[in-house]
């Protein structure tokens, strides 16, 4: 049996003042799906945690379904030219835009979708250059044919990375200037989307910090403050009470450079918490040179304006079998507040998937399910590996990608979820692994119950927008983005993108949607349209 250690901390407050007291414990895995009990300072934690490998999907009649193991790409896929027509399984294609490509984020407002293109390297090398570049507004009134209404291309959306975000109740558009994920200057855009096809620019400007780089952000759900990330660096804070005139609140760095080296971060309903994806890194596969894992924040100073506002940690819960902490995404599961998290990378960080596999350790990124119900104790209730990431399929799938490839194979990126405030299903991005959905009402046995993996290019037409554009001849497609779940009288959608594929409108198959149905589920507000 392979052991990990999970490293969980918090501090005991009081009142004005702070004092931290570190209480590790360690867990016991079974990386090859037993479950195990977490042991947290003498006491056991029940029911047992969910450590994957996810079961694959029972897949529809008809459908484009993989080969291999699930989520892989098998080299004979690759080889035969096999991967260059979409895999589906449980989800049919009803509508869809190609245009240029597509990069890493999506968001949305009513009948709208904003995506992002790769168009900072758009125009160099040997890619061609854009005729449509930075975010493409897509019009999806109508699901089966969508259309482009504009793009927006200011210095900020031409390429504003994981930063892209909709404020929903104020219908504010927002991204940070982050050309290759670290932005040349402080760029900050922000649009009026009451009109969801023609946005409305409202300011574009540099923040008042030169040493902000963009990366990742998001708005908090009163749509008065904007948290954006220099990765591994800072976290900042944007003041949008005023969005014609948008001002620096703070660029935060943690002390002792330890815990909130931040990656991406969200929020509580009430803005008054973050939950940081801590970027961490290893000297060795399990082995950390930074701690990789969660971080929870008191954003409290900065939601109530007080001048020269601190943010303080709560708690840290880290971990050493996938690295790369990316998003935290906050939703409540049978009125219980869980976190939806990802790691892009394995346990060999990017590229090193070979190593992680001879540690017997995952080679890629997983999603988690960690219950923050107990803000200063959170705990994970589930690890969702795909078969592709279980370290017992390492030989199979260490060599899908060639010799000395530096990248994303089938690691996590993002996850859209049907209901943040009652949240039954989830449909994360998997980079080469594709887009794939799960059914998570039982937060300790979730469940794989349909997947889209878009067209990979092979030797056709480069797009400039994709975020494959810089590769030669690629046998695969990479699923970054973020998805939206969309409700039309009883039939349920997917919006997604995929490099190749740009903005995918897929429709959940018959069978699928009979055992949605079971589920219960309730559409959120802004997800749900009239039958057409």
């Amino acid at each position: 049996m392979n052991k990990e250690k999970i490293r969980c901390s918090s501090p005991w407050a009081t009142k004005g003042a702070a004092r931290f007291a570190i209480m590790p414990f360690v867990v016991a895995i079974a990386l090859a799906g037993t479950p195990f009990m977490t042991t947290h300072a003498g006491t056991t934690s029940t029911p047992t945690e969910f450590l994957g490998a996810v079961p694959p999907p029972t897949c529809s009649p008809g459908d484009r379904t993989e080969t291999g193991l699930d989520g892989q790409s098998t080299l004979a896929e690759r080889a035969s030219g096999a991967t260059t027509i979409p895999y589906n399984c449980n989800l049919e294609v009803v509508g869809q835009f190609v245009g240029e490509g597509a990069d890493h984020q999506m968001a949305w407002q009513d009948h709208c979708a904003y995506y992002t293109t790769n168009a900072a390297v758009a125009g160099t090398g040997s890619v061609p250059e854009m005729e449509f570049p930075g975010l493409q507004v897509i019009d999806v009134k109508d699901a089966k044919h969508p259309f482009r209404s504009i793009n927006l291309d200011d210095p900020s959306l031409n390429q504003p990375w994981e930063s892209l975000q909709v404020n929903h109740p104020r219908k504010l558009l927002v991204g940070v200037q982050a050309e290759g994920g670290s932005g040349v200057k402080p760029g900050f855009s922000i649009y009026d989307v009451s009109d969801c096809a023609h946005p409305n620019l409202l300011a574009a400007t540099n923040l008042s910090d030169p040493t902000i780089k963009g990366h990742a952000g998001n708005i908090t759900p009163d749509g008065q403050t904007m948290y954006g990330t220099t990765i591994g660096v800072s976290l900042y804070a944007i003041d949008l009470s005023k969005p014609k005139d948008p001002k620096l609140v703070v660029n935060w760095t943690f002390p002792n450079n330890e815990a909130g080296l931040p990656h991406a971060m969200t929020t509580n309903e009430e803005g008054t918490l973050g939950f940081i994806g801590q970027n961490g890194t290893v000297s060795s596969p399990g082995h950390p040179s930074k701690n990789n894992g969660l971080v929870i924040v008191d954003l409290s100073q900065v939601q109530n304006r007080i001048p020269n506002p601190a943010i303080t940690v709560i708690s840290t819960l880290y971990w050493f079998d996938t690295e790369i902490s990316e998003v935290a995404i906050p939703v409540k599961i049978g009125g219980k507040s869980f976190l939806v998290f990802t790691d892009e990378g394995g346990a060999g960080s990017v590229g090193g998937a070979v190593a992680a596999c001879a540690a017997g350790l995952p080679p890629w990124g997983a999603v988690r399910l960690i219950d923050i119900s107990d803000i200063y104790h959170p705990a994970i209730t589930a690890r969702l590996l795909l078969q592709v990431e279980i370290p017992a399929n390492c030989a199979k799938t260490e060599n899908d990608n060639p010799p000395g490839y530096v990248g994303f194979g089938y690691d996590a990126h993002d996850c859209g979820v049907d209901n943040p405030q009652d949240a039954k299903l989830i449909a994360c991005s998997f980079h080469q692994g594709g887009i794939r959905v799960f059914d998570i009402h039982d937060p300790y046995s979730p469940k794989e119950i349909a997947y889209y993996k878009g067209a990979a290019r092979g030797s056709g037409k480069v797009l400039p927008g994709s975020a494959t554009s810089t590769a030669v001849n690629p046998n695969y497609a990479m699923a970054q983005a973020r998805s939206r779940f969309v409700w039309r009288g009883n039939d349920l959608y997917l919006w997604m993108t995929s490099s190749e594929s740009g903005l995918v409108i897929a429709k959940f198959e018959p069978s699928a949607m009979k055992y949605i149905q079971s589920l219960n589920p309730v559409p959120a507000p802004g997800n749900e349209e009239p039958d057409q």
